[in-house]
């Protein structure tokens, strides 16, 4: 036996001795040994408990033959460096008629797999995408999820629940599906997908779709520092008179997100306000790297109503940083793609992201009045600052005003906006208005209004306004020709230190000897857009 581990050993029993007798209680973690808040002694090593609804033996979660049939049982046995493994198939919050306040609630320190088709005898054997695992909370089994999504009777308010768990936490493999707590007066009234209080899980690999709430309809945090990694959120929603992040609601925590999928979330509001048709950002802060955003909305129910500000991302407060992410066809009233607000100061850092044809569209105020149609990709709010760096703009529309970005403070380098239009056509403060544009190519950027003046060249120092000659290669639409203006012709100095590659993962910084630098250094110096030619 290892010396120190037989020596810890002896102090830990000797603790436990001594406690029985009223001594001081002091557990040892790190070897399994330890003290129940009792007094009591314990001794521990992480296990591995299976799950299986289909299982015929003694549910004891030992084996796969005897494995739990409830993943509540499960739980409730789990203790801390434990992981729980479970077979494919549905498992429901509670049984038909049961309670809507049951959840599945993940103790501190306890990892729990999906995606198993119940013979595996290592975690790599998995497979979730084979192996369809859900956490549901249509308790009554009744609710139709093909076509246009609809809860018959009462479901579950919360399909899982952590409560001040830390980061060796993990919920990895499952679809999490049909939380609903809409017009619901739950104790945990947040979140009907995952519900975090105080929480930094890892939540990796997971699949949310038609769940409900007024904040957070897939996952609400409101302290803590979550990790969300490879996720896929489609036809959620956040509606409520105060709706709020129809995928994911962010309190005063700071949360990570990497390489998920955000599509056709919702977030709408009956007469109140509508943010975050995917993503709300309260007062923390939301590293967004590498993902996608398409086809997501921020509207008032029935189009009538106060505006609606995000499609994909809002951004009340706080830092929210997207970093090499993809905006598609996004829609609100206001930034149709991002957006900030008006009243609470808030920053919002743009970084090698792309954004096509998001919209911004009225709402009507009155019968005789509308609003919003302001900022077809991003809007930056009057206490707002707003950096874009390397980005590429194109095909955004505005009802009114702004077909790509509408901002008070902060800066534009280094992108390209291109083919966006508002009520005016595709003039230049169609495509951009804001007070520091520099090395960036603007369509039709001197090009002002009719009868007015045409705007300032000197507010776009070291910017262009010629074709910047997009080419589709292997890697997909929107790179550069060999011969585009916008080649070399950036500023390094916009991007930050840890940002060293493109869109695609190549190299950010890439010399071109056949172009003059147009842009600054110190050489190599990058390229406009979110694209570098290699």
């Amino acid at each position: 036996m290892n010396r120190t581990f037989f020596r810890l050993s002896l102090i830990t029993l000797g603790v436990c001795a001594a406690s029985a007798h009223g001594g001081a209680q002091t557990p040892i973690q790190s070897t399994g040994i330890g003290l129940r808040t009792d007094g009591t002694c314990v001794l521990h090593a992480p296990m591995v408990l299976r799950v299986d609804h289909a299982a015929a033996g003694l549910e004891n979660g030992r084996n796969w033959k005897d494995a739990f049939i409830s993943l509540h049982d499960a739980l409730a046995a789990a203790q801390q460096g434990d992981q729980i493994w479970v077979a494919e198939g549905t498992y429901y919050t509670a049984d038909p008629g049961g309670s809507q306040a049951d959840t599945f609630t993940i103790p501190d320190g306890v990892m729990v797999f999906g995606g198993f088709s119940g013979i595996e005898t290592r975690l790599g054997q998995r497979d979730p995408a084979l192996h369809r695992t859900a956490l549901s909370a249509d308790i009554n089994r009744d609710d139709d999820t093909t076509g246009n999504f609809d809860i018959v009777t009462a479901n579950g308010w919360n399909v899982v629940t952590m409560i001040g768990v830390e980061s060796k936490t993990r919920l990895d493999g499952f679809d999490i599906e049909t939380g609903h707590l809409q017009g619901a007066t739950a104790p945990r009234s947040f979140g009907a997908g995952v519900h975090l209080n105080n929480s930094s899980p890892v939540i990796a690999n997971c699949k949310f779709s038609f769940c409900v709430a007024q904040q957070g309809g897939a996952i609400y945090s409101d302290t803590g520092n979550p990790t969300i990694e490879a996720c896929t959120f489609t036809s959620n929603y956040s509606s409520g008179y105060i709706s709020q992040g129809a995928a994911i609601y962010n309190g005063t925590g700071d949360m990570l997100i990497t390489d998920s999928f955000f599509a056709g979330n919702r977030a709408e509001a009956p007469g109140g306000t509508a943010h975050g048709g995917a993503i709300y950002n309260s007062t923390g802060s939301i590293l967004v790297e590498g993902c996608r955003f398409q086809g997501n909305i921020a509207l008032p129910r029935g189009g009538a109503g106060p505006v609606a500000r995000g499609g994909a991302v809002y951004v009340n407060g706080g830092l929210v940083r997207l970093t090499n992410s993809y905006f598609l066809s996004n829609l609100a009233n206001i930034g149709g793609a991002v957006a900030t607000g008006d009243l609470v100061a808030a920053s919002c850092e743009v970084y090698n992201s792309q954004f096509l044809g998001n919209d911004a569209v009225t709402t009507m105020l009155t019968p005789l009045t509308s609003a919003g149609g302001t900022s077809g990709a991003i809007y930056g709010g009057v206490n707002s600052i707003v950096d874009i760096v390397g980005c590429l703009v194109t095909g955004g529309t505005a009802d009114n005003y702004g077909g790509a970005f509408v901002g008070g403070s902060g800066y534009v380098s280094s992108s390209i906006f291109w083919g966006n239009t508002d009520g005016r056509g595709n003039i230049g403060v169609s495509q951009i208005k804001a007070s520091r544009v520099r090395y960036s190519c603007v369509m039709n950027m001197l090009v002002g209004e009719p009868g007015e003046d045409p705007p300032d060249p000197a507010k776009f120092p070291n910017s262009i306004s010629l074709d910047p000659q997009f080419v589709t290669t292997p890697a997909g639409p929107y790179h550069l020709a060999p011969t585009s203006p916008c080649i070399d012709a950036a500023d390094n100095t916009a991007w930050p230190l840890f940002l060293t590659t493109d869109f695609d993962g190549n190299p950010r910084f890439v010399d071109d000897v056949l172009i003059p630098d147009t842009g600054v250094g110190p050489a190599p110096v990058a390229d406009m857009g979110p694209f570098e030619v290699q």
